[in-house]
């Protein structure tokens, strides 16, 4: 999007906020033109779309998709020497004026939702050009249907997500589409183009609703919004004693078997006490409370978080690790069943109880 289109970026918020000119200096023109001079016409997407720069001002981190106004075969110029004036009116309310400038086609946001908007064009030799554009049909809702496949890279967990449109799946490589655009802190921030035909989103990040528009190659732009719940293991590694595989595994089937050799290089959840789990005895004495065969006691185990700091090349990083663990498997059960129903990992110890019933608060 060229610098000439500023004037025309700016009407096209106008039609955003409705803020905008009213037409009747041309109520005149109109009334005087007649039937024969008006033509069906189109807007037709050119292929071309762009995120609005910083240097945009209002219209920053907005995403514009260019149209061009098609008459049967012909391509209408819009543009002040060919366009005496351009009218816009959003589901049938109030006719509001855009005034022509330099540019022969028209840069639209992409986010109008639940509206029809109707349009007429007036050129120099008299025609009148009315098109319409139906945002419920032009922006396709979508959704993000999860596959349960997770891909680790570089010690992040992603998660695997489909986007659906109906029953269709919609592929997101990058000779499928020309964007895929995620909003952050109210703008459109453009994703790189991969490979990879479906959305991998990293389970690290915190809850919450996350928005993202597709336009693909055939022109076709979806909308879909991604609804994360991060879990408490999002984003960490579980390392488990050898006997406590199984509880591992139910926390994150990724879970990994602790060995001598293994280091804590990220933050992390040790399953099993420190006769069984080597990074539990290593890290033991930074814990609040120690685990023994007497402490915290028979069935028991304790939730408990401590933070390491591991200098390396004169960089200091920070890892928080957690410690699910009982002075026996039954009370080291308890604390992971426990923690799964939590929705944070609690600041101070906490002791849980084993019983057939399931894990109780020891109190």
């Amino acid at each position: 999007m060229s610098n000439n289109k500023s004037r025309l970026i700016t009407t096209v918020f106008a039609i955003i906020f409705m803020i905008a000119i009213p037409v009747s200096a041309f109520a005149e023109l109109e009334t005087t033109t007649t039937k024969n001079n008006t033509i069906i016409a189109n807007f037709v997407p050119t292929g071309t779309m762009e995120i609005a720069p910083e240097s945009a001002g209002d219209a920053a981190g907005k995403v514009f998709v260019e149209y061009k106004l098609v008459a049967d075969t012909n391509d209408i110029s819009l543009a002040f020497d060919n366009a005496e004036y351009i009218k816009y009116s959003i589901n049938e309310r109030e006719w509001h004026n855009i005034a022509p400038d330099d540019d022969a086609t028209l840069w639209l946001d992409v986010e109008f939702e639940n509206c029809v908007i109707h349009y007429k064009a007036k050129t120099i030799d008299g025609n009148i050009y009315t098109t319409t554009i139906d945002w419920n049909k032009e922006l396709k809702q979508a959704t993000w249907s999860a596959t349960g496949e997770k891909m680790d890279l570089k010690g992040l967990i992603f998660v695997e997500h489909i986007l659906l449109y109906g029953e269709e799946k919609i592929p997101l490589k990058k000779d499928d589409v020309k964007l895929v655009a995620v909003k952050k802190e109210g703008k459109w921030v453009n994703l790189i183009l991969d490979n990879y035909e479906n959305l991998w989103f990293n389970e690290a990040k915190n809850t919450g609703d996350y928005e993202y528009i597709v336009i693909t190659n055939d022109n076709l732009i979806y909308k879909a919004t991604l609804n994360w719940n991060k879990s408490l293991v999002s984003g960490l590694k579980v390392v488990y004693a050898k006997n406590d595989k199984d509880h591992a595994k139910s926390l994150k089937n990724s879970a990994i078997q602790c060995t001598e050799d293994l280091k804590i290089k990220s933050s992390t959840i040790l399953v099993g006490g420190p006769l069984t789990n080597a990074l539990t005895k290593e890290y033991m004495n930074q814990f609040p409370v120690s685990i023994t065969n007497s402490n915290p006691g028979k069935n028991k185990g304790t939730i408990q978080m401590t933070n390491i700091k591991s200098a390396k090349n004169d960089l200091v990083a920070e890892y928080n690790i957690v410690l699910l663990a009982g002075s026996d498997r039954y009370g080291t059960q308890a604390a992971v069943e426990y923690f799964k129903t939590l929705e944070e990992v609690p600041e101070e110890p906490i002791t849980v109880l084993y019983t057939s019933d399931g894990p109780l608060l020891d109190e």
